[in-house]
Order: C-alpha cells, then structure tokens, then sequence
C-alpha cells in the first residue's frame, strides 16, 4: 500500500514521538472524538436455533432490520433536509461542500464500516450501502464523496494497513474530518485498470511510484489528507505468451 501524504495540520501525532506513545495519544483522541459526536454504533448479533423451525411462508421478506432501518430513515432525512437545499448550488458554482461532509462526519458516515477501534461505528458494508443509496437519491456527488473516501480511501488502509498506519489515518477519515483519495485513472487508463502504466518499485526499504495520475477522486480538497494509488509492482508471462501486469494499491 502507497499512501501520498499531504500536510494536514497540527492534529496528528508529531512524528518524534515513540510508536508507543502515538498509540497512546491517538487512542485518547479517537475517545474524545466519540464523546462530542453521536456515534452510530452497528451490532450484529445471530441466534441460531438448535432446531431450526420451518416457516410457513416461502416468500422473501425484504425488510430492513431494526439498525438498518433507523440508519435508513437518519439518512433520508439529512439527505431531504440538508444535502438537496444545497445540491443544485454547488453544482452551478462548482463548489466542494465542506459543511455537508463535516455534518455527514458528525453523524458517523464515514465511519460506518470501519471499527470503533479507530473511531469507527463497527459496521458492515451494508450499512454503506443504504447510506449511500439515500445520498445518491439528492446528489450523486455527495454520495461518491462518501463512497471513495470510505471504499477507495480509507478501507485498503482499514484492511491492508499495518497497525501504525492504521492509527494515523483512520481516526481523522472516519470521522469526516479528513479525506481519502483515490488514484486509479491516468491519461491512457482508466476503468481498464490493466492498461496502467504507473509502476512502483521497492528502493532501500521504501516504494518509488513512477508514473502520472489524473482525475484523482476526493483529491485537491482543503480536507484531503492523503491518496490511496494504483500501480504495477510486476508482471507474470501466461502460457499463451500474454503478459499480465500485478496491479497493487
């Protein structure tokens, strides 16, 4: 995993102190952050029955839990109350929302799928998904600006990233009050990830990425703290002569 940082304040840890000591400091922070935010916290519990009772209808049932629903209905009405008032606006003057995303941080979006280890709710990709299709519903824009800065940002470091890595980023991105972007797109690639051409390379202990991105997802923002990239890392010859590039992120 490649992370390109950019300066994002005097928020984080300083970088002299022990790893010891910045987990120390990030865990008080991420306790502080739930303390001043309303958390929604997600809970997952199955009971399975030793014997299993037989239903006497065979229809699907399609309706949402409990917790999925009353995210459902939180959702929608941000999205009708707040996120549509303003749509049409930022769209005409090109404008990026930092209010919404700060309120949509304040309500635990960005963090829904990540654990509250970190700052997260501790939910499911589930969760995600009804958040986003609400959003989606008012403006498409603010739905992606969750959707990458949670999917293409902040999960691969959720679930790729080593432990420290895990404790700088993700208390910030899950909480809204930092963004993820995401570099797939270059100027001969796009939704065909196999024709990248950027490429990274292992140097000393440390990856060298060579190449150019363009149209970086959540990237140029004031808010923006780091961009999660794709790129080759080594090719494997097929028996048919073909060459298939090993795409990493």
């Amino acid at each position: 995993m490649w992370l390109i940082s950019k300066n994002i304040g005097d928020q984080l840890i300083d970088i002299n102190h022990t790893r010891r000591e910045q987990e120390v400091l990030l865990r008080e922070r991420v306790a502080r952050l739930r303390a001043t935010r309303p958390v929604i916290r997600c809970r997952h519990t199955v009971q399975l029955d030793a014997e299993p009772q037989r239903k006497e209808s065979t229809m699907l049932d399609l309706e949402l839990d409990e917790q999925y629903q009353d995210l459902v209905n939180l959702v929608r009405d941000f999205a009708q109350q707040v996120v549509a008032p303003q749509s049409a606006a930022n769209d005409a003057n090109k404008t990026f929302p930092y209010d919404i995303v700060k309120q949509m941080g304040e309500l635990g979006l960005f963090g829904l799928p990540i654990s509250e280890e970190y700052g997260g709710s501790g939910g499911d990709y589930f969760h995600l998904a009804l958040a986003l299709e609400e959003l989606g519903k008012v403006d498409q824009s603010v739905a992606i600006t969750l959707e990458a800065g949670v999917s293409l940002g902040a999960m691969p470091i959720f679930r790729f990233g080593s432990q420290e890595q895990k404790l700088r980023w993700l208390p910030e991105l899950a909480t809204g009050e930092k963004l993820a972007g995401f570099g797939l797109t270059e100027p001969g690639a796009g939704s065909d990830a196999s024709a990248a051409l950027t490429r990274a390379r292992l140097d000393g202990g440390e990856w060298v990425i060579d190449g150019g991105k363009e149209f970086i997802t959540n990237s140029g923002t004031d808010i923006t703290s780091l961009v999660t990239v794709t790129a080759v890392t080594g090719t494997t010859e097929n028996p048919d002569g073909s060459v298939r590039k090993h795409i990493s992120t």
